[in-house]
C-alpha cells in the first residue's frame, strides 16, 4: 500500500500548449473570421448589381414604399 505522504504531483500533470501559443491560435482564428466577414461583404458588394431601380427591404412587401 502507498503512503499518504508520498509525492504525486506527476500524475495529475498535462502537456499543455503553452499559453502565449493557445493566444496566438485564438487572435488567428478571429482574425480568419473578421477576414472571411470582410471578403464576404466585398463580395456581396461587387456582385450586386447597380441598376436604379429602388431597393426593397427584407420586410417590404411592395418595392414602391
Amino acid at each position: 500500500m502507498r503512503s499518504q505522504f508520498t509525492s504525486r504531483a506527476h500524475i495529475g500533470l498535462i502537456r499543455m500548449p503553452a499559453i502565449r501559443h493557445l493566444a496566438r491560435r485564438r487572435t488567428q482564428a478571429v482574425c480568419a473570421l473578421i477576414g472571411l466577414a470582410l471578403l464576404a461583404g466585398v463580395v456581396g458588394a461587387v456582385l450586386t448589381p447597380q441598376t436604379g431601380a429602388p431597393l426593397t427591404g427584407p420586410f417590404s412587401y411592395f418595392p414602391t414604399q
